[in-house]
C-alpha cells in the first residue's frame, strides 16, 4: 500500500494522536520573551487562527518554513499590527519562486512607546521609556521529493528595554508533505535559539513545536494546527476560509490559547494587489488587536 493512501485513510486518527502528544508535552515554569516570534507574519494566518503549518503562503516567514510558497515569480509584502497594551508590530517580506522551491527574507519589529516609568509605588511616572524587539534572516526551502518539502530560516534577533539591549539568533526547520492535491500535512519547529543576558537577567526565546494539515475543497480550505509553545504549553488552532469570489475571501479562526479565542478576516484582491484584515478580541478584558496586510504578487 502507497504511504500516501494509507496516510489518508488514517489521517483523522493521526492528527488526534499527535495532538495528544503535543498536548502532553509540559510547559516551562519560566516565562519567555520576544512574543512577537510566535505570531503568523500576516493577516490571513491570524485570521485562521494562527493555524498555518501546512498553509501554503507567499509570506509563511513566521509559521513554517516549507510553506513558503510564492504563487507568482516573487511577492512582496507588508503587515501592520495594532495590538493590544499599546504595542505595534511592523513586518516587511519578500519572496522568490525557484526552480525547486523558494527563497525570501523578512523583517518583523514589535515596538511600544510612552510606557510608563517608575521604580516604586508612586502617584506620579519618574517618565517614560519604549521597548523594542526586532529579527531579520532569510528563508529558503527545497523540493526534496515530488511529495516533501524541506525548509529552514535563520534571524538575528534585538531587543531593547529602556537602556538595556540583548541580541542573539533563532532557527526555524520545517516539512510540507503533499498527501493529495487537496490535502497538506506540516510540521516545524520555531524559534530555536539563545538571547544574551537583559541587564543580568536571560530570556528565553518562545519556541514552538507545531504540527498541521490543510484540507481544501471547491472554494473552502480548512486548516488545523495543535502547537506547544515554551512557557504556554499546548494548543489548539482551527481556522476556515471561504472564497465567495476570486477577488473576495472570508475567513474566520479559533485556539485554545490563554488570552485569545476567536478571531474574523477577510481579503481583497484585484491585479496582483492584495488587502487582507483581521480582528482579534482578546480574553480578560485585554483589549482588541487589527491586523492589516498588503502584498503585490508579480
Amino acid at each position: 500500500m502507497r504511504l500516501t493512501s494509507l496516510v489518508a485513510r488514517h489521517r483523522v486518527g493521526l492528527l488526534v494522536l499527535l495532538t495528544a502528544f503535543l498536548s502532553t508535552l509540559p510547559a516551562a515554569a519560566d516565562t519567555t520573551g520576544l512574543p512577537f516570534l510566535r505570531l503568523g507574519s500576516n493577516a490571513r494566518v491570524s485570521a485562521l487562527g494562527e493555524a498555518g503549518t501546512a498553509l501554503l503562503d507567499g509570506q509563511a516567514f513566521a509559521t513554517n518554513p516549507a510553506a513558503l510558497s510564492p504563487s507568482s515569480a516573487r511577492v512582496f509584502g507588508v503587515t501592520h499590527s495594532e495590538w493590544i497594551q499599546q504595542i505595534r508590530h511592523e513586518y516587511v517580506n519578500a519572496a522568490w519562486k525557484q526552480s525547486s522551491g523558494a527563497i525570501g527574507l523578512a523583517v518583523l519589529v514589535s515596538h511600544a512607546d510612552e510606557l510608563e516609568r517608575r521604580v516604586q509605588p508612586s502617584v506620579n511616572p519618574l517618565g517614560t521609556f519604549g521597548v523594542s524587539e526586532w529579527a531579520a534572516g532569510i528563508t529558503a526551502n527545497r523540493d526534496l521529493t515530488s511529495q516533501l518539502r524541506a525548509g529552514a530560516s535563520a534571524r538575528f534577533v534585538r531587543q531593547s528595554v529602556f537602556t538595556e539591549t540583548a541580541a542573539g539568533g533563532a532557527v526555524d526547520i520545517g516539512l510540507l508533505y503533499t498527501a493529495s492535491p487537496a490535502w497538506m500535512l506540516g510540521a516545524a519547529l520555531n524559534n530555536l535559539g539563545t538571547l544574551s543576558d537583559l541587564d543580568r537577567e536571560g530570556t528565553d526565546l518562545p519556541l514552538q513545536i507545531k504540527i498541521g494539515n490543510v484540507v481544501t475543497r471547491s472554494d473552502w480550505l480548512v486548516s488545523t494546527d495543535a502547537q506547544w509553545a515554551r512557557g504556554s504549553g499546548g494548543s489548539l488552532h482551527l481556522g476556515v476560509e471561504w472564497a465567495l469570489h476570486p477577488g473576495f475571501t472570508l475567513r474566520t479562526g479559533y485556539q485554545t490559547s490563554d488570552t485569545r479565542r476567536f478571531s474574523f478576516g477577510t481579503g481583497v484582491a484585484s491585479d496582483g494587489w492584495h488587502l487582507d484584515y483581521t480582528f482579534v478580541p482578546f480574553r480578560d478584558d485585554l483589549g482588541d488587536a487589527h491586523r492589516l496586510s498588503l502584498h503585490r504578487r508579480g
